[in-house]
């Protein structure tokens, strides 16, 4: 009977020394590890929040740009951080989600290392072709790809990243047979797009947009489950193709060190969920093309579980591999 009062003692008093911990929460600048370089979605991202969370928490935001390795370099910081929540790896589909099955060996695990937070946004694609194509809509470019089996290219930033899944999920699901030419980069690819070079390509909506706005490129479709209010005249993925609730976007969302103290990891969504909620973060988002969406912290935790399984059987059926 001691040694169990004693230990709920020890046990009470962990939790109250947490809970002041949270409640004083944050007390000094909140650092944000970014996957990806400045200029970056991710970053934009990144940089339109932190305005806001100053506002509430009174405490600056440091956007710690930390691009190499397709992002797992700072996922890889972000999961051997102090785990006390003043750093916070912005999380990426492709280093959280593709990477466990791209990758033959990680330096971090991205369900056991890290405490999920929040999902902050979804970022769409739009399947893209030339204005000088010959195909005009999905339906015109899966007859077309059926027609001619393995002769219609698709453009991609290179084996692994999600331009190149994405076509590789799509052509299976729609049953047709496109060539992949891989590139270094967006930048690399686009001009090929828009010449015609390459038939068709997957695109972040972020990326894509402008070119699609200037008539330098034609859109197909948007991969969200409805259409992107910055064109919507372009139909989504599942009208286009007839895939009645299929989506397929990139998406972001804040993950901290495993460690850290359940009553910080609460403290830090509410914070970045109230963030999101600003009428003006919602319009800069907007003009980026992203969705804002907020998960509660176990909710989150289950969809990147989701998420890992889903692509890994894409990652899988091409036989993609990391760069």
């Amino acid at each position: 009977m001691i040694a169990f009062v004693r230990i709920a003692t020890i046990a009470l008093a962990l939790y109250t020394s947490a809970a002041a911990h949270a409640q004083r929460y944050p007390e000094r600048p909140l650092r944000v590890i970014v996957p990806f370089p400045s200029g970056s979605a991710p970053d934009n991202v990144t940089r339109i929040l932190g305005p806001q969370i100053t506002a509430i928490t009174g405490q600056p935001v440091i956007v710690d740009s930390r691009p190499g390795a397709a992002g797992t370099l700072a996922t890889d910081l972000g999961a051997k951080a102090t785990p006390d929540g003043y750093s916070v790896t912005f999380a990426v589909l492709g280093p959280v989600g593709l990477a466990p099955s791209l990758y033959a060996k990680l330096p971090y695990d991205s369900v056991k290392d890290f405490a999920p937070v929040t999902l902050i946004a979804f970022a769409p694609q739009i399947l893209m072709t030339s204005p000088s194509s010959p195909f005009k809509s999905v339906k015109e470019l899966i007859a077309a790809a059926r027609a001619k089996p393995g002769e219609l290219t698709y453009a991609s930033a290179g084996s692994g990243t999600l331009p190149h899944l994405s076509a590789e999920r799509f052509s299976r699901l729609v049953n047709i047979r496109l060539l992949h030419v891989p590139y270094k980069g967006v930048a690399a690819a686009l001009p090929d797009l828009m010449a015609g070079r390459a038939n068709v390509a997957f695109g972040n909506i972020g990326t894509g947009l402008p070119h699609v706005k200037s008539g330098k490129l034609v859109g197909l479709a948007v991969t969200s489950a409805a259409r992107a209010s910055q064109l919507p005249d372009t139909p989504t993925l599942a009208e286009a193709a007839n895939l009645p609730g299929f989506e397929m976007n990139d998406w972001f969302g804040a993950l901290v060190p495993a460690a850290t103290p359940k009553p910080v990891v609460v403290e830090l969504h509410g914070i970045i969920v109230k963030a999101l909620a600003a009428p003006e973060v919602k319009a800069q988002l907007a003009n980026l093309g992203v969705q804002p969406t907020t998960m509660m912290p176990a909710e989150y935790a289950k969809f990147i579980r989701s998420e890992i399984v889903k692509w890994a059987e894409v990652i899988k059926a091409s036989g993609a591999k990391a760069e």
